[in-house]
């Protein structure tokens, strides 16, 4: 079954579900600006508003993907981690020097829990 045949048949389902990509979304904006403003990151608006749909698209598509790919549909921290690293991979091209440094140390961190 497919996500919106689930979702059009289950209202409080689907609110819960719209909820928390709305949040996903804001938590991500609010990340971005983070950057921008830590100087990580030197971005429009919206730039900013881009990359941040972008982020969202990979977070949610990341799991779902990973998902479909492990046979007993867990998902692991390891899972979570290896998401991270992907989202970094998207906004590392983008960082200024000082950003790049820190997203290559996170990178590492992540690396190291995998």
């Amino acid at each position: 079954m497919n996500r919106s045949y689930i979702l059009s048949r289950d209202d409080a389902l689907k609110l819960k579900y719209t909820k928390a990509q709305q949040a996903l979304n804001e938590n991500l904006i609010a990340i971005m600006h983070s950057f921008r403003d830590s100087g990580l990151i030197d971005l429009e608006d919206d730039e900013l508003q881009a990359l941040a749909k972008t982020l969202h698209l990979v977070a949610s598509c990341w799991i779902n993907y990973q998902t479909a790919l492990l046979s007993d549909n867990e998902i692991i921290e390891a899972v979570i981690y290896q998401d991270m690293l992907q989202m970094l991979n998207v906004v590392r091209p983008m960082a200024t020097e000082q950003g790049r440094k820190q997203m290559l140390e996170l990178e590492e961190h992540y690396k190291g829990r995998l």
